[in-house]
């Protein structure tokens, strides 16, 4: 069955991560944008950092492998704080990132995870960025 997405942005305008509260009791997002449409989803302060790590890790394979230009991907610039109003769409439960090579391009993929094992699938967003946003959104988690 193929996947359906309530979010896709594609490509999205604005992507980054960020945290709103006092330390100790901050509550996390990751958010993008596209022309005007703004998708805030709720995190695990683990799952910003395991993002950042993943990044990381996919454009060391990709430059390994050639698929990056030898210069390094440099973040891009701009203001990586959250846009207001936030309001979350959902929880993710997992998320993942791969490559589309043809488009250069980094896909994102949230979940939300259903209340119990028996429940179907929850929500999914996919946010399609440039590698410069995905180092950016990296260098911001």
């Amino acid at each position: 069955m193929a996947q359906t997405f309530a979010y896709d942005l594609d490509p999205v305008t604005f992507i980054t991560v960020g945290a709103v509260g006092e330390p100790g009791s901050r509550t996390f997002y990751l958010q993008a944008a596209e022309h005007g449409r703004t998708v805030s989803l709720l995190i695990e302060k683990e799952q910003a950092l395991a993002l950042a790590a993943g990044i990381e890790q996919l454009f060391a394979r990709l430059h390994e492998a050639g698929v990056l230009p030898a210069d390094e991907v440099a973040p891009a610039a701009g203001n990586l704080g959250l846009l207001l109003p936030i309001e979350p769409a959902f929880r993710v439960g997992q998320m993942g990132i791969g490559v589309d090579e043809a488009r250069e391009r980094v896909v994102l993929i949230a979940e939300e995870n259903g209340d119990d094992e028996a429940e179907a699938e929850g929500m999914r967003a996919r946010f399609t960025a440039s590698y410069a946003q995905m180092a950016a959104l990296a260098q911001q988690a």
